[in-house]
């Protein structure tokens, strides 16, 4: 049955993610001109890792929560490396530039993403991203040129619950006045994306590249997505 909607994962499914907050602090520390050690990079993931739990309360409140947060990470890690924590404003406006500007190549779309995109807008079909991811979901979608195809987009922490959860999923058919039945789900992962996606009712399947043909629920290439609109699970 060809659903009405299909809802995407993002990272790992549409987009190859390669951000990794020790070497891109590194690398938004060149670009800024400020001068840190070697491998220095790595006190600063220890210190994310730390402030998790006030980086997802920082996605509940406003994009402005998250970009004080990141500052003030940015002048912790700078006092740490014997910098001036003045120049967190300039690291972070580096590292938006690293991330997001032009020519990055930290979130890299997969070769068969765009065309199953424009194909399933083609064919009249609703497109929604549920991601396990921050409030830089929609720029990233934007960077790449590909807001357009989306109805909604459902980035986990703003939401407030993650995959395998069933409420992101819940909460997105119902934005889209949909049934579950109605809607397929496709992602990477086996229980975030095809455990979550079928605990609400809808149908999934997952895109394994490395496969040599594609079987239920695995996709061998977003090139072959409109195989699983047969499959029942």
């Amino acid at each position: 049955m060809k659903p009405r909607a299909v809802t995407f994962d993002v990272a790992g499914t549409l987009v190859d993610a390669r951000w990794d907050p020790r070497r891109a602090v590194e690398q938004a520390s060149a670009l800024a001109g400020i001068e840190v050690a070697e491998g220095s990079g790595d006190a600063y993931g220890a210190l994310y890792a730390q402030r998790l739990p006030a980086f997802h309360a920082a996605n509940q409140v406003s994009d402005d929560a998250v970009r004080d947060f990141w500052i003030r990470l940015d002048e912790e890690w700078l006092r740490g490396c014997g910098q001036d924590p003045s120049l967190a404003t300039a690291l972070y406006d580096a590292g938006w530039e690293l991330l997001f500007g032009p020519g990055s190549r930290v979130f890299v779309p997969f070769p068969d993403a765009l065309p199953a995109l424009q194909r399933l807008g083609g064919d009249g079909i609703r497109l929604a991203a549920i991601s396990n991811w921050d409030n830089s979901l929609p720029v990233v979608l934007d960077m790449l040129g590909w807001t357009p195809f989306f109805d909604l987009v459902v980035p986990s922490l703003v939401f407030g619950h993650e995959k395998p959860d069933r409420q992101i999923f819940d909460h997105a058919i119902a934005r889209m006045g949909l049934s579950p039945a109605h809607a397929l789900h496709v992602g990477d992962d086996p229980i975030d994306d095809l455990q979550g996606a079928r605990g609400a009712g809808l149908r999934a399947a997952l895109v394994d590249r490395s496969r040599a043909e594609s079987t239920p629920p695995y996709l061998r290439s977003l090139d072959e997505l409109e195989l699983a609109f047969a499959w029942t699970g």
